[in-house]
Formats: structure tokens, C-alpha cells, sequence
């Protein structure tokens, strides 16, 4: 938790960053759910200062939620398919 990391660097034109800001967090969405174990990142670009989302990674699954901070849209996972 508090782990700053940059996702993408080309500068004045991409510099988006993210923070961990939990590794217990709790979400659910038709393709998967975590109580408990999520990781919560908070993702931003310092040249796009509205831009700030969270973003919930189940352990095994992955990316299964994210959440527009300002408008509130949710982007969720809607299944999974293993072999």
C-alpha cells in the first residue's frame, strides 16, 4: 500500500501513473468477486487531471472492476473462461 509505479511515459503526452491503496478491498461483479482479497489501485495522469479511476484486481482473475472516480461508471468484468 502506497506504492507509487508509472504505467506509461512519453512526456507531455502520456504519463499515466498508479497507486496501490489497498490489498484487502471487496468488490463484486458477474464475472468475479473478491472479499477481502482485492488488490485497489487508484490510476491518474498528472496531464489529465480529471482522469482518476480505481481499479479492483481479484487474485487468479484480474482486472474485474473499474470505477470512473468522477462520474461514478462502473466497467465490469462479466465472465471468465478457464481451460
Amino acid at each position: 500500500v502506497g506504492d507509487l509505479y508509472r504505467q506509461e511515459f512519453a512526456l507531455g503526452d502520456a504519463e499515466d501513473g498508479g497507486e496501490v491503496i489497498s490489498t484487502t478491498g471487496s468488490e463484486s461483479t458477474p464475472g468475479g468477486s473478491c472479499s477481502g482479497s482485492c488488490v485497489v489501485t487508484r490510476d491518474f495522469s498528472p496531464i489529465s487531471p480529471g482522469a482518476d479511476e480505481r481499479k479492483f484486481y481479484a487474485p487468479g482473475i484480474g482486472v474485474i472492476l473499474e470505477i470512473d472516480v468522477d462520474t461514478g461508471l462502473r466497467t465490469e468484468l462479466i465472465s471468465v473462461t478457464r481451460n
